[in-house]
């Protein structure tokens, strides 16, 4: 009989993550876009609210998911972090609907179309995202400054 390996903590998986390249939280919230938005068209072709719920809330669970990576397991200063963030949620999103409307019409030139429909209003949520995000990570790095970074020891003279 085999002992299970030790499990990894989630602070460990979520600093290794923060410590990479901005690109992985930006592949965690478009994820998690696309499933919710696979769920919830789903759900209105079938007539699920269950599978909306559940669109929901793997869109809130990739949101709280970058909001807390960008927050506290980055190095960056509160402008730039609020500036991923703000891109990953408006870049998401844009990413998530190209795909989902190359899919769903089975055609580049109509998810071309689509996209360009919404280029605007998304420009403008990636804006308001980004404000939002700068207000919102830096209210969290007040309340907890330190989750991610460890205080360091006092030095003895």
């Amino acid at each position: 009989m085999t002992t299970p390996p030790a499990a990894v903590p989630t602070r460990n998986i979520l600093a290794r993550i923060g410590a990479g390249s901005p690109l992985y939280v930006f592949a965690i919230y478009a994820t998690g876009h696309i499933f919710s938005l696979i769920l919830i068209g789903t759900s209105a072709s079938h007539g699920g609210r269950g599978l909306a719920a559940a669109g929901g809330l793997v869109w809130l669970i990739g949101t709280i998911t970058a909001y807390v990576i960008v927050t506290w397991f980055r190095d960056d200063d509160t402008v730039a972090a609020g500036f991923l963030f703000g891109i990953c949620v408006g870049g998401g999103s844009m990413t998530a609907f190209l795909l989902l409307m190359i899919i769903h019409d089975r055609s580049l030139g109509g998810a071309i179309l689509g996209f360009m429909a919404v280029l605007i209003p998304s420009a403008i949520w990636t804006a308001a995202a980004m404000a939002l995000g700068m207000v919102l990570i830096s209210f969290g790095r007040f309340l907890h400054p330190g989750i991610a970074t460890p205080v360091p020891p006092p030095r003895r003279h």
